[in-house]
């Protein structure tokens, strides 16, 4: 992969002993260069626009979502000899849903924590054996790279994903709407009964049963 320019501003955090360099990632890419990883743990920290990720633009597209800031990624990353990386941090952004209740929409502040390793795997001519490998990373729970940088698009576009409520609500104590003439019941109420008949078993709502005849 071609290695892409990254603005790095240096943090000394500490004692000397404890060094953190932190990355701010201005252009449209998520990845992290292999070069700039050492034994010391660093501080990665991008901003990047919904509409680089693929899922997430197509749920912005068809109207599930609108995200009104950018997706930020603060992540800690540590590799060890054995080409294996770790990366502990957060994603944070401001997103735009519709209650579940009520239909308004109503700011989403998603923030959600991850811990992910990635492996790296060496380019193999079998390319069964190498996809073999490769399943067998992602079963053990690790994300398996090739080339020169991690590429972490993917992953934090799933991260985004599950932290996304499965049914929004604007708040925890909305009253929804009317299922009989819509009104908000939020911000008015109304004169319709609780109790709603269903149409089709009206007919049935005079008919009277006697004690005895259910005895017979």
């Amino acid at each position: 992969m071609k290695l892409r320019r990254c603005q790095a501003l240096l943090f000394w955090a500490g004692s000397d002993a404890c060094i953190t360099q932190k990355f701010l990632m201005r252009k449209n890419t998520l990845t992290i260069p292999l070069r700039v990883l050492g034994n010391a743990e660093k501080e990665f920290v991008f901003e990047e626009k919904a509409d680089i990720f693929p899922v997430l633009a197509d749920m912005e597209q068809q109207g599930e979502v609108a995200f009104s800031s950018p997706v930020r990624i603060q992540a800690m990353v540590c590799c060890s000899s054995d080409h294996t990386c770790n990366l502990k941090g957060q994603v944070e952004a401001r997103l735009g849903l519709k209650c579940g209740r009520c239909l308004k929409e109503f700011v989403f502040p998603l923030k959600t924590a991850f811990s992910l390793v990635f492996v790296r795997m060496e380019d193999d001519t079998d390319e069964e054996a190498q996809e073999e490998r490769e399943m067998a990373a992602e079963e053990a729970g690790m994300i398996p790279f090739t080339g020169e940088e991690l590429d972490l698009c993917e992953a934090v576009q799933e991260q985004v994903i599950m932290a996304l409520p499965v049914r929004p609500l604007c708040r925890e104590d909305c009253q929804g709407l009317c299922p009989v003439c819509g009104a908000d019941r939020n911000v008015e109420s109304c004169t319709c009964g609780e109790k709603v008949v269903d149409p089709r078993w009206k007919a049935l709502s005079g008919l009277k049963i006697s004690p005895n005849d259910s005895q017979k």
